[in-house]
């Protein structure tokens, strides 16, 4: 007679652990079900933060959605129009969810969660009501929403997500101008519940291209100018510190930077660096530099140049690299691209309607287990 041990039995719980660090994140939310002793080790937080520093497949998605605001994320390392590698959300409360006079924008990503920013409008004159954040995790669809004066709210304000590793912290930073010579920076700690309010003298107040922070070595960072434009740089919030850095860009671009003859890019994170990416405007040729040592501005290396003769698409944001050096970007008008590491385009795909091309807004994350500190809500 053949008798079949419970796993728990022929296998120690360590080598259950070792091999579960291996999986997806799709796969071990479905392990949950299998026994009591999955859930315990996939529910349990250390396990969480092991398999998101330590995973061996970790999947990378780029989360979009539309102008019906109907979301799904695909997977970056598969063919563009492989509709199996897509996931499509409706894990979200209706109340983050947009609707007539609520605006609903992507603002941020840090460690695996998307932060949105929401804002309700009277439907009569168009003034805003309320405005809150949302963090959420789509790949396990945990969200906790925070409201904020609508005071705070500003044309110029810079935000962003970021985290603080050494209290296991995530940390929501507004950035305002109050003067031309001074900053104030409001952030949010999930662990502490609360806003704390900081001023700081600085020059370089004026955000060029994108308000949203990219969160890199324990900072948030934008791209911003001085009041007279006569020079840019990186601006640098530390979020354990709250203390402001200011990162130089690559020699090439500042020695001769004139808005007339070049077209910047919003700010990113490729790979683990700063990415910088501008079009001359005369050449017509698109260059992405990238920061190989941080805050090491010699470091900057020209790591990709995209001729804009292409007929494929008229203009190219980067996004992000695949697992085989490719590069993801946008057109910012409802297509996607994929590029080679010489600049060679490999395929491309319009998301439409009716024929008609349907406007995309992106955010890109990493899979992960991983939760906020406390007051975790699960969305339905």
């Amino acid at each position: 007679m053949n008798v079949t041990l419970p796993l728990s039995l022929t296998i120690p719980d360590e080598l259950i652990e070792e091999i579960m660090l291996k999986l997806p994140v799709k796969s071990l939310i479905r392990f949950k079900c299998l026994s009591k002793s999955f859930l315990f080790i996939i529910s349990d937080p250390q396990f969480a933060k092991s398999h998101f520093n330590l995973s061996a497949a970790p999947t990378y998605r780029l989360l979009n959605f539309n102008k019906d605001y109907e979301l799904n994320a695909i997977d970056i390392d598969a063919p563009l129009h492989d509709d199996s590698a897509q996931v499509v959300f409706n894990s979200l409360h209706p109340s983050c969810l947009p609707n007539r006079g609520r605006m609903v924008q992507i603002v941020g990503s840090c460690r695996g969660f998307i932060l949105l920013q929401i804002k309700q409008f009277n439907e009569i004159n168009f003034s805003l009501n309320l405005a809150s954040f949302v963090i959420w995790n789509p790949s396990t669809g945990l969200h906790k929403q925070i409201m904020y004066n609508e005071l705070m709210h500003h044309s110029r304000r810079l935000c962003g997500i970021g985290y603080d590793s050494s209290i296991d912290d995530y940390v929501v930073a507004l950035v305002t101008t109050q003067s031309q010579n001074t900053m104030r920076i409001q952030c949010f700690s999930f662990r502490k519940k609360s806003w704390k309010v900081y001023e700081h003298n600085v020059v370089y107040y004026y955000p060029i291209c994108s308000l949203n922070g990219e969160f890199l070595n324990g900072a948030l960072h934008w791209l911003v100018g001085s009041y007279d434009n006569l020079n840019i740089v990186i601006l640098a919030l530390n979020v354990k510190e709250n203390t402001l850095l200011e990162i130089a860009l690559p020699y090439d671009l500042t020695s001769g930077l004139e808005l007339e003859r070049y077209f910047l890019y919003p700010l990113g994170v490729i790979g683990e660096c700063l990415c910088l990416c501008f079009m001359n405007r005369e050449t017509r040729m698109l260059e992405t530099w990238t920061m190989k040592d941080y805050n090491v501005p010699s470091s900057w290396t020209k790591s990709f140049v995209l001729s804009r003769h292409l007929n494929t698409l008229s203009v190219f944001y980067p996004i992000c690299f695949t697992a085989n050096g490719q590069i993801l970007g946008t057109d910012g008008d409802g297509m996607l691209a994929k590029f080679n590491d010489k600049g060679e385009f490999l395929e491309h795909r319009i998301y439409e309607k009716h024929g008609i091309k349907d406007l995309l807004y992106n955010g890109f994350y990493k899979e992960t287990l991983l939760s906020l500190p406390e007051d975790i809500e699960r969305g339905e």
